[in-house]
This record gives C-alpha cells, structure tokens and sequence, in this order.
C-alpha cells in the first residue's frame, strides 16, 4: 500500500515552492537512482526525434524542440509537483502554436522563431500568475469527457496534419477535415519515393511496439533513416530531409519582439495555458500513484518555470506530453532524476549529435508523430462515458467534432462552456426523492428506486438533492409541494429531509420558509431533520430560524416520527 504521510501534510517553506525537495531522499537509493539512469535513457530515445517532430508541427526549424526541452525538463523537475510527468513539446501546444504564431510571422521564419518563444514566454508568466494566485480550482471545471474529446481529436488532426511529410504532399485546408479531403484529392501526385519511406518507417514503429516493446522504436527509426538517406543518397533522389541542425546550445535572453507583437501574443498565451494544462493535468493524474494528490496549483507554477525556461532559451511552447510520461512510467522511472537524465541527453545532442541528424527523412520524422499519438486517437477512448452518462458522451463527441472541424482552442472552450451549462442545470434542477420505509430492513428509502419500500401513512418525507441556492431555490418549493399533493392519503406531517442540501444563500432560506409556511397554511406540520451545522447557522443568522422554530428542526426522520406519536 502506497505511503500517505507525507502526502496528507502539506509542505511548508521552501519546500512548498520547491517540491523537488520533497524527493531528494529517494535519489541517494542507488536501486532508484539506477532505474531512473535508465529511464532517462529510454525517455530521450523518444523524446529528442519528438522534439524535432514537434517543432516541425509548430512550424519552426526541428532544432527549436531540442533547445526548449532541457530547460523545461530541468525546470519542471525543480518545481513541478509530479514524480513522473515530462514536460517538453507535446503535441497540443504544438498544433495551437502554429495557429497563433502562422498569423503573426506572415511566413518569415525569423519572425516565427522569435514569436514562438515570444509565446512560450508569454504562457510562461500566465502560468506563474495563475499558480502563485492558487488559481488550480479552474482544473475542476475540466471534465474527463472535455479532455478526452479534446485529446482525441487533437491527436486525430495532427496525424492527418503529418499525413502531408509522410506521402510528400502539399495539403492544404482550413480545419483537419478539408486537409484530409486535399489530401486524398492529391493521391495521383504523392512520391513513390516518401510514401516507402514514410510507410516503411510507420510499420516498423508498429512492429517494433507490438512484438519488442522495450525497444525505443523511434530511435531505431531515426537511425535507420539516417543511414539508408545517406548510403543511398535519397535526398538526391528529391526525398525530403530534415537538414542541418545548429550545433552549439541556444542562446538565452528575453526574444526579441516589439511591444506590438508581446501584446499580440497575450491571448495566444492564454490559449496555450488552458491547451497546456487540459494536456499536462491529465497526464500527470493519469500516472499518480493510488491516493496521490495532484496540486493544480504548484503543476501551474511548474509549468509556468519550464514555458518560461524554454522561451528564454530561444525554444517553443511546453506542456506535459502523454506519449513521454507514459513510457517513463512503463520504463519504471520513480522520480524526477529520470528527467533530468534525459536534459542532459538533449544538451549532449546539441553540443555532438546535432550533426548526424542532417540526413534524417521527413517522412520518417512524420511517422514518430503519427505513431506518438497513436493511441490518443483511438476514438473507444470515449466509450466509458455513453456506458455512464450518455450527456457526457456527447459532450466528448462535440468536443472532439469542433476541434476536427474549427480548431483545437475552440475546441476547448466550447467543452468548457457546455460543461458550465451542464453544471448549472444539474444544479437548478437537481434530483428529489420521497422517502418511504424498506420493508425488510425498515431504513428509510427512496420509494421510487426500491420497489419494496412503502410511504408512512399520513407523511411525506421530502428530500431535495443538491445545495439549495437561487438557481433552484423555485424547484425546491415546487417539488416540495408536488410531493405531497400527489398523495390520496391525508397528510398530517411534512418532513423536509436536508442531508443533501449542504449549502444555502439567501433566496434558499427564504424558499424553506416559504415552503415550511405553505404547509402549515395547509394544516400539516412541519420537521426539517438532518440539517448540516453550516445550513442551520445560515438559518440563525438570517432570523429564519425563529420563524421555522427551532423545535422543529430534528436529528433524522424517525425522530420526527416519533415525536408526532
């Protein structure tokens, strides 16, 4: 059973701001210090071509990727909260940072570096502010069915975004789905040449997956791309090439944009950031230990130093990656030392490796993406939700639907707006129940849902499901009234079961007295039992509580039975 001392206390100091501190214990364990050794190394096999494919996806030259990820490895490792998470490019913030900075570079590409780290800077800070003002509760009004719709149909657009590098073709389109009919439009035009080398490199990716899984199929990829473009000189042959990658580490320093442009990227940057944390949050819980609380607010923070780090060091936009957390959990990773193995891999790539890369086929770097996000794009993703609650099914199908067909940033918001709305209709018109007694246990119960519970003659026990606010405080009353006009019995005694209603406001104590005087207007007698401590001090202080009377407010329902006799 996983240990929950430390994790119930909440840090304090320094330790509060610099959660590393917390597992620094855990890296003098030689055992661990070895297996994150060797889950860094297997992290960088995969994630130094991502990187390159990620850049690509954001449109700048492959070398951004690399430049952004050891900053951002190091700085979430100092302040992130997750063991496991890798924060680096990812496929969301890619896709959302070409949308944004395609409209403000006009195909300079100079332009474009520098407004990509623009960007990653931008969201860097707004992270940061949104951390250090405690702002994770919004994390709360992201669903599971808004993020999986999100992911799923993200990764769908990006694999028919990749689709163009692997056949050699030129798509264009104004969403995913008008790029797919273009491309299927182009079929008579596609290289021979790539389509091999493009389907090639996607088989073995599968193949290797499926049958030698603990093989880091994307670097035997990338190898093996590199050798045969060079050995058999394809790139004269007119197969594309990723080209020569900088050798040398970035330089650091604030990106050198005008104040128009850092303006610009203000609502960009707050795409990214609501983008950035659907993707990094759910990654993060999606590899926490059982019990193990994820602070939403330190994550922000985490994420704003690493956005922060890969901006100022000339790089791209970051966020928690699925695909690279995932397999530094499968490679058995136990603490951030496994991301910082793979920084210095990326830094030891820049400073030797960069120059072997130059013969690497883009077709084979389309292929790592697509084989990536592979998985996140398995639409079955979204069946538990239609088994549950088919609302939430076709809020995951919507979301998934605007962002093939809009965008992935529309995408999101439009999943947070429905979910909001909802939420407040779940809430102005919440569940009731009149309750009955259980004929073989003799508890009270829902007469509607046991079919052997029977109503106490002469009484109605009413229960209203949910806090009672302004929103519902009219179906409160309604409800409440409707339950016992239903009856052909005569009703002598009305009991107001509160044991779901845990909140109230203003226009909720005024509905309960109304209701409490209507049926005394009506000759039945009124107890209200299993009032939370919160909802009766709202009570007192509103003076509500002498109008009820506070004799007739009791423990539970028996009680208010036995004291009619």
């Amino acid at each position: 059973m996983a240990d929950l001392t430390d994790r119930d206390s909440a840090p304090t100091g320094i330790r509060r701001f610099v959660p590393m501190l917390d597992w620094l214990p855990h890296y003098g364990k030689v055992g661990n210090l070895r297996v994150d050794i060797i889950a860094g190394v297997s992290v960088a096999a995969l994630l130094i071509p991502e990187s390159l494919g990620y850049a690509e996806i954001a449109g700048v030259p492959p070398e951004i990727g690399l430049y952004a990820a050891a900053p951002a490895l190091i700085a979430y490792a100092v302040f992130g909260s997750s063991r496991l998470l890798i924060v680096a490019g990812a496929s969301a913030v890619s896709a959302v940072s070409a949308g944004i900075v395609g409209g403000l570079s006009s195909g300079d590409e100079e332009a474009a570096i520098a407004l990509t780290a623009g960007l990653a800077v931008v969201a860097g800070l707004i992270f940061l502010a949104f951390g250090i003002a405690r702002m994770g509760w919004v994390s709360n009004f992201m669903s599971n069915a808004v993020m999986e719709g999100f992911i799923v149909g993200l990764s769908i657009s990006i694999i028919i975004g990749q689709l163009g590098s692997l056949v050699g073709a030129e798509v264009e389109g104004e969403n995913a789905l008008l790029e797919l009919l273009d491309l299927i439009r182009q079929i008579p035009e596609w290289d021979l040449l790539t389509v091999v080398v493009g389907a090639g490199s996607l088989a073995l990716l599968f193949l290797i997956g499926a049958y030698l899984p603990k093989v880091p199929a994307a670097l035997v990829v990338v190898v093996l791309s590199i050798v045969i473009v060079s050995l058999l000189s394809l790139d004269e042959e007119g197969l594309h090439i990723v080209g020569e990658i900088p050798q040398g580490l970035p330089s650091f320093g604030v990106p050198d944009i005008d104040a128009s442009q850092w303006l610009a990227l203000i609502p960009g940057g707050f795409a990214i950031v609501l983008v950035g944390f659907s993707e990094g949050f759910a990654a993060a819980k999606d590899v926490a230990e059982p019990g193990e609380q994820m602070d939403a607010n330190q994550e922000l923070i985490g994420y704003g130093a690493a956005s922060l780090g890969a901006g100022l060091s000339n790089g791209m936009v970051v966020s928690g990656s699925l695909s690279k957390t995932a397999a530094n959990e499968e490679a058995g990773a136990t603490t951030q030392v496994a991301g910082l193995v793979s920084a210095a891999l990326v830094v030891l790539t820049l400073l030797v490796l960069a120059p072997l890369f130059t013969n690497l086929a883009e077709a084979s770097l389309a292929a790592i993406v697509i084989h990536a996000v592979w998985n996140s794009a398995d639409v079955r993703r979204l069946l538990p939700f239609r088994a549950v609650q088919p609302t939430e099914f076709a809020l995951a199908v919507t979301v998934l639907l605007v962002v093939l067909l809009v965008g992935e940033i529309q995408g999101v918001i439009v999943g947070v707006i429905i979910s909001l709305l909802i939420l407040v209709y779940r809430i102005s018109f919440p569940g009731t129940a009149v309750l009955g007694r259980d004929a073989e246990t003799g508890r009270m119960v829902d007469l509607d849902t046991h079919p052997g519970s029977t109503a106490v003659p002469g009484v109605v026990i009413y229960r209203f499901d949910a806090p009672l606010i302004y929103s519902n405080s009219s179906a409160f009353v309604r409800e409440g009234i409707a339950a016992v006009t239903s009856r052909n019995d005569d009703i002598r005694l009305a009991v107001i079961d509160c044991e779901v209603i845990s909140d109230v406001d203003e226009n909720g104590v005024e509905a309960l007295v109304n209701l409490v005087n209507t049926f005394r207007s009506a000759d039945i007698d009124v107890r209200l039992v299993r009032m939370h401590h919160g909802v009766l001090a709202a009570l007192e202080r509103g003076g509500a509580i002498n109008e009820i009377g506070a004799d007739s407010i009791l423990r539970n329902p028996e009680d208010a039975l036995d004291d009619q006799g």
